[in-house]
Parts: C-alpha cells; sequence; structure tokens
C-alpha cells in the first residue's frame, strides 16, 4: 500500500481490483482493517 499511495499522486484513477484483506492471515481481520484505514480514507 506505502508503494501504491506513493505513485497514486501521477494518476487520475486508482482501482484495486482485488482484496485488501486477507482471510488467513496471522493478522486477523480486524487488526488488518486498522491498518489499512489510513490508506481507504484518504
Amino acid at each position: 500500500m506505502d508503494w501504491i499511495m506513493g505513485h497514486a499522486a501521477g494518476f487520475d484513477l486508482l482501482c484495486i481490483a482485488g482484496d485488501l484483506q486477507d482471510a488467513f492471515a496471522p493478522a486477523g481481520m480486524h487488526a488488518q482493517a486498522k491498518a489499512l484505514r489510513p490508506y481507504v480514507s484518504q
């Protein structure tokens, strides 16, 4: 996500056509959602 956000300013539209969270990650869905929030709420 850091790489995407670092390059997003050069584009008019950013479309992520896939899952943002991994249901099988050890971190769990709530922890992943908290980590993603700063990126998707901009």
